[in-house]
Order: C-alpha cells, then sequence, then structure tokens
C-alpha cells in the first residue's frame, strides 16, 4: 500500500469526504475496541444495521479504524521469498483480526469473511498496483507491487472495493475506496482477470501503463476529472477542469535524472469551464516526469497547504 502522510491541517474544518460526520461511521468507532470479539461484531450490525450497502460501509470503516498495514512483513517478502506457512497466515482472517494487522490480502480476506456474515457475495481480486514508486508495472517481474482488494454484489450490481488504501489518511477514512468506479479504479489497479476492471472495453497493460498515476486525493478534493495532456509539435498542454470551492490550486513540476520538484512556469488561459497551462516541450528534459502540486489556500488567513505528485504523467 502507498500510504502517504499528508498533514491536512485544516481537517477540523474541511472533511475529504462526507464521511466523517455520518451514522455509519460513528457505529464504527462505537465498536472499536480491543476487547470486542467477531460474535460482538456480527450481532451488532445484525441488531443496527438492515441495509447491506451500509453493512459493507460498516466494515469497511470499522476495518480501518482497527486495522493497520503490516509494513514490516510487506519489507520483509520484498528481499525473502516468503514461506507456505507465512502466505497462509497473511490470508487467514481469524489471525488477522486477532493480531489487528495484515497486508493487502489479509484485508481482502478479513473484509470476505465479514461479507459472507451477511449474505452478501464477495470475491478477492488479485493483480497489481501502480504506485508513486512503480509508474510503470511488468506483470511478470513486479511481484513486488501485486494487490488484492475485493468486490461485492448488492442489487445484482458489482461494487469494487478497496480496504487496504482506504488508509490513505493519517486523520481521516477516505469514502474514495468504497464503490470506487471502474474508471477511476483502472488508474491504480490492474487485475489479474480483465473481467474484474469491470470495464465495458477492458484495457491493456500497455494501456494502463500510458495513464497517469493518480492520488485518490485528487478526487477527495472535489475534481471529477482527469486533467488532458495533450501535445503538439513544441509545447505540452494540460487541462485542469474547474471545481466549485475555488480554494484549490494546481501547480507544474517536473523530475528528471538531476532534478526533483523542479518547478515549471506555464503559460496560463482561464476558460469557463477549465483552466489551461501550456508550457513549452524544450523547456525541460526529454523522459521527465510531469507532477501535479494540489494546493489548498485559506484566503482569509492567507495560509496554504501543498499536496506533492498528488498526479504523475510519463512525458
Amino acid at each position: 500500500m502507498n500510504k502517504i502522510a499528508l498533514k491536512i491541517l485544516f481537517l477540523l474544518t474541511f472533511s475529504v469526504s462526507n464521511s466523517q460526520n455520518n451514522r455509519t461511521l460513528e457505529m464504527a468507532k462505537s465498536m472499536s475496541n480491543v476487547k470486542v470479539e467477531i460474535n460482538d461484531l456480527t450481532d451488532f450490525v445484525a441488531k443496527n444495521i438492515s441495509d447491506k450497502k451500509e453493512i459493507a460501509k460498516f466494515y469497511y470503516y470499522w476495518m480501518n479504524l482497527n486495522i493497520v498495514y503490516d509494513f514490516e512483513k510487506r519489507d520483509k517478502w520484498r528481499t525473502e521469498k516468503a514461506t507456505d506457512k507465512e502466505i497462509d497466515d497473511s490470508e487467514n482472517p481469524l489471525l488477522v483480526f486477532k493480531e489487528k494487522k495484515a497486508v493487502c490480502i489479509g484485508y481482502s480476506s478479513l473484509y470476505k469473511m465479514f461479507m459472507d456474515s451477511s449474505g452478501i457475495e464477495c470475491l478477492i481480486i488479485t493483480g497489481h498496483a501502480k504506485t508513486l514508486e512503480n509508474l510503470t508495472l511488468e506483470l511478470e517481474l513486479d511481484d513486488d507491487y501485486r494487490h488484492a482488494w475485493n468486490t461485492i454484489k448488492i442489487n445484482d450490481a458489482w461494487l469494487l472495493i478497496d480496504t487496504t488504501w482506504a488508509q490513505q489518511f493519517e486523520e481521516s477514512i477516505s469514502d474514495f475506496y468504497f464503490n470506487v468506479s471502474p474508471e477511476k479504479l483502472i488508474l491504480s489497479h490492474y487485475p489479474e482477470n480483465a473481467e474484474w476492471q469491470l470495464m465495458e472495453k477492458p484495457i491493456s497493460i500497455n494501456e494502463f501503463n500510458t495513464q497517469p498515476y493518480v492520488h485518490s486525493f485528487y478526487f477527495d478534493t472535489g475534481f471529477e476529472k482527469l486533467p488532458e495532456l495533450t501535445e503538439d509539435k513544441d509545447y505540452y498542454y494540460i487541462e485542469f477542469p474547474k471545481i466549485a470551492s475555488n480554494n484549490w490550486l494546481t501547480k507544474l513540476t517536473y523530475d528528471s535524472d538531476k532534478k526533483i520538484n523542479e518547478s515549471i512556469f506555464p503559460e496560463y488561459e482561464e476558460k469557463e469551464n477549465s483552466n489551461l497551462f501550456k508550457f513549452k516541450k524544450n523547456g525541460i528534459p526529454k523522459k521527465a516526469i510531469l507532477n501535479v502540486v494540489v494546493t489548498y489556500f485559506d484566503w482569509d488567513k492567507q495560509t496554504k497547504s501543498e499536496y506533492n505528485n498528488i498526479i504523475k504523467y510519463q512525458l
């Protein structure tokens, strides 16, 4: 899991998602206790929640309040081959519940156990993930970037859920990875079975690799569509959609072999529904990586908070 420690100073007044004040989240918090057993959880849900989607969301929240990502295990497995017992243990939902830590397959297995207990059809999807550390996937070589997530079936429709990646922020839970749209999940998650892209027209691994890296924070701020990057002989153009809040601003930097987060000073054009940045190709090195920096500007206090590497394009 790519966990970015975003120090969101304004979270007390600005919620990344509506989840922070909803009833389901508050119920999950009420059951967040080291002494809670599995039967306590399932009995609580059976007595208090009838809607299947809210049941699924309750466990999504509960897991992110109570299960922590096992970075030690992940790092060990990147240098040493896991034993059969270690693999079996990591997939054992009862052990995950007891230890309160897991890698992605443990999250997915525990979530499936909860869904099974609630009569909700649930599958574990395996594949690979695009991260800041690995912008281009090579399926046969990138075992370090294998990933697992879930899909559940409610009202004859499959919903995509990643309980592991919901833990993107230290001070809040993002709703983004609960019932995330296939078009947004495919930006980072590439399933082994193309059927579980849930796309009308599944994309190839080559198409996947040409897409930018996108952190969910971009969508959490209110942006719905990705900025469109185009080019001609002399220029790159990147066009950002406008959003309702004018507190969110964007700027560009680039990474190359010799420079990191080097500022780009584009020409700027404001349109009715978008903002267009234009910058010369000969102004940055070939094969540079374009970074989108998102800034929250508090106009009243005249302060700002910057979040780097929210989107990365390989030029």
